[in-house]
């Protein structure tokens, strides 16, 4: 169905579509590009924000629907997913880091 709907003829015209699923995950439908988008309070904010999933076809409307599962888990456990993503992200960047050549090369330098 996703790939069905046509895009917006302008940027200033994008829409976005609810899932049947799942209510605060909507696909953004812009000029260019389609994302699916999770709606939400996020961290101490009171006003809910947008938090991109992914663009499709890269991102599936099942693989989109299970990121949300995730996020709004996350959510109600007060936990922000961009920012455990980022310390996820970080966390892997210092394991690989973490050689035997890579601390030589710091130590050398």
């Amino acid at each position: 169905m996703v790939a069905k709907l046509p895009f917006a003829a302008s940027a200033e015209d994008r829409y976005e579509i609810k899932d049947a699923s799942i209510e605060n995950l909507v696909i953004r439908i812009g000029s260019r590009s389609k994302t699916f988008t999770l709606l939400a309070r996020f961290g101490a904010s009171p006003n809910p924000s947008r938090r991109p999933i992914g663009k499709f076809p890269t991102v599936s409307t099942a693989e989109a629907r299970a990121i949300a599962d995730h996020w709004n888990e996350q959510v109600r456990l007060g936990v922000d997913p961009a920012i455990e993503e980022a310390r996820r992200r970080d966390e892997e960047v210092l394991r690989r880091r973490s050689t035997f050549a890579s601390v030589m090369e710091d130590y050398i330098a």
